[in-house]
């Protein structure tokens, strides 16, 4: 379940829409307690809101310490 907040202009109503998000990743133990790791996800939601298309796919990487 995800739910997308959108404000375009600071002037102008939040609303929000419901959706699904699938997610996939990996991550690689560099040294020690250090990783490093890749992930993508991907927002299907109900549809537009006000001509807002919120649908799509993001990736990105990062860097972590395991404790």
């Amino acid at each position: 379940m995800a739910c997308t907040s959108s404000a375009r202009l600071a002037n102008q109503p939040t609303f929000f829409i419901p959706g699904v998000v699938f997610a996939g990743g990996a991550e690689y133990r560099v040294w020690k307690d250090f990783y490093a790791g890749v992930d993508a996800r991907y927002h299907i939601t109900g549809g537009k809101k006000d001509g807002i298309n919120v649908d799509g796919l993001t990736a990105g990487g990062y860097l972590g310490i395991g404790f």
